[in-house]
């Protein structure tokens, strides 16, 4: 028969490698965990950019389309015989420049708010990639300790088997 301090030894032995395993594989899970956050944060960085680009091309287009529509109702105006710089030309004019001003800084201020929120996504996203890493981290060193724990108590039951 088998002598039951050998089962006791292999059994703490087992015990104590499946126990550092686990916080291996925890470290390793967050490790991976960390680096799909950095590059989720990356791209995070780019939609910022790319909105930012985008906002800068529809103020363009809203300027170049004021501007078109500003000429078509000037040249209709002209073209009905009205003097362009008083009354009501005067007034129709002022009002579409009023709002194509309007209009623009409604955009500015959609483009600075997406930006902003993407900023603030890539910057969540590299902070949880720090705290999932650090996750595994303190996964891995409470398994050294619970391994540690685990042959101790092995010892002692050992111990104890052998002094009884």
């Amino acid at each position: 028969m088998c002598n039951p301090a050998i089962i006791m030894v292999a059994a703490t032995a087992l015990s104590a490698y499946s126990q550092y395993s686990q916080g291996q594989q925890a470290q390793a899970q967050s490790e991976f965990q960390s680096k799909i956050d950095y590059n989720n944060a990356v791209a995070a960085k780019y939609q910022a950019e790319n909105a930012a680009r985008l906002g800068e091309i529809e103020v363009e287009e809203l300027r170049l389309a004021q501007a078109r529509g500003r000429a078509q109702g000037e040249t209709a105006y002209a073209a009905s015989g009205v003097q362009l710089g008083s009354g009501s030309p005067l007034s129709w004019s002022m009002d579409y420049a009023e709002q194509g001003a309007r209009d623009i800084e409604m955009s500015r201020y959609n483009t600075a708010a997406n930006v902003y929120g993407f900023d603030r996504q890539a910057q969540n996203l590299r902070l949880q990639g720090q705290l999932t890493k650090q996750a595994g981290k303190n996964a891995a060193q409470s398994s050294l300790l619970s391994t540690a724990g685990t042959v101790a108590s092995g010892a002692s039951s050992y111990y104890r088997a052998k002094q009884g």
